[in-house]
């Protein structure tokens, strides 16, 4: 994937499962690394779209061990600032 965004997912919720179908699917992405803090919801998400990413429980830790160019936060509004 020569020139693909490396990508952050943040929060593994129903419209994560839209965003991470679009952004597989492109030739300019490649999905890097999930951050989520409940357990088993990566994981269900990584099953869906056969992914292997490492997973994380702050953001701080995702972009440090996997350097991104884009950070998709699909969290609710109001934790923004917990993660």
């Amino acid at each position: 994937m020569t020139g693909a965004r490396r990508t952050v997912i943040v929060g593994t919720g129903e419209i994560a499962r839209w965003w991470v179908r679009r952004l597989h699917a492109r030739e300019d992405v490649e999905l890097v690394a999930i951050v989520e803090v409940v357990p088993g919801r990566a994981e269900a998400l990584q099953d869906a779209f056969e992914l292997a990413l490492p997973v994380h429980a702050t953001v701080d830790e995702a972009v440090t061990s996997e350097p991104a160019d884009l950070l998709v936060n699909l969290i609710p509004p109001s934790v923004h600032r917990v993660l």
